[in-house]
């Protein structure tokens, strides 16, 4: 009945910059506005649009990923398009939980506990999940429905979508389009990745064959295949582009899901 968003364990490494030189207060002044800068960029931020007036975070500490997705089909309990946020929040489990049931309109109590909420707020619907990292602050995760007077037919956010990276197979339908970025645990990278998946009645080595064709020449190739899905991987201008392939689920049609990352 639900989906869970991923957790996304998040961390920050501050980097201390040493200037060797006579103007020690000078470079100490450096210092702390460098890591003050890199401390900011590493809290994350979110995609421009987010509704915080409707569903805002609680105490966070930082960020680690935001996404919206846009999706054909809309029977989904929370509805055709949505926001999912993950992040770390300073306050315990239970006073998240009881911030985020306090914004709630109406609540699925069968559904919901200590860890998890479902409800609504207004018209949009939503999941929380909750989980308690080791220095007792909280993992939050959450999935908010749009308002169906914005549902679309392209991800907004994909205005900048990099053309001419990956090929699109015919005949297919295109099921599910995703912008997400991610804030890195180990460094100040941040990971822009669009995300689109088609729904395909080709076989899985018709699709196999139309990018191995196409991309095999091209920097890190990788071609990777097990008992459930198959995957292509390589590099171009700086981006990473994958294909994945898999079986639906009555083996009359596959999955074929690209994505296109970038690291900044």
């Amino acid at each position: 009945m639900k989906k869970h968003a991923k957790y996304f364990v998040v961390g920050i490494i501050l980097i201390m910059l040493i200037i060797a030189g006579g103007c020690s207060s000078s470079a100490s002044d450096n210092n702390s506005d460098a890591s003050s800068e890199l401390e900011a960029s590493s809290k994350g931020e979110l995609l421009e649009g987010y509704p915080t007036d409707i569903m805002p975070l609680y105490k966070e500490v930082r960020i680690s990923d935001c996404s919206y997705q846009v999706r054909l089909d809309p029977n989904y309990i929370i509805g055709k398009d949505l926001y999912t946020v993950s992040y770390e929040s300073e306050a315990t489990i239970a006073e998240v939980g009881q911030y985020y049931k306090s914004l709630l309109t109406e609540i699925d109590e069968e559904a919901s506990s200590e860890d998890f909420l479902e409800g609504d707020i207004g018209s949009q619907h939503t999941f929380v999940s909750l989980r308690e990292e080791e220095n007792g602050n909280t993992d939050v995760s959450i999935s908010l429905g749009a308002k169906q007077e914005d549902y679309a037919d392209t991800n907004p956010y994909f205005k900048d979508y990099p053309q001419g990276f990956i090929e699109e197979i015919e005949p297919a339908e295109l099921i599910e389009q995703i912008f997400d970025i991610q804030y890195s645990v180990y460094n100040t990278d941040v990971i822009t990745r669009y995300v689109k998946q088609y729904k395909t009645e080709l076989q899985a080595s018709e699709v196999n064959t139309f990018y191995s064709d196409r991309y095999q020449q091209e920097d890190s190739y990788l071609f990777t295949e097990d008992d459930y899905s198959t995957t292509i991987f390589w590099k171009a201008e700086g981006y990473e582009c994958e294909v994945s392939i898999s079986e639906g689920v009555d083996s009359a049609y596959r999955f074929v899901t690209t994505e296109i990352r970038k690291y900044t």
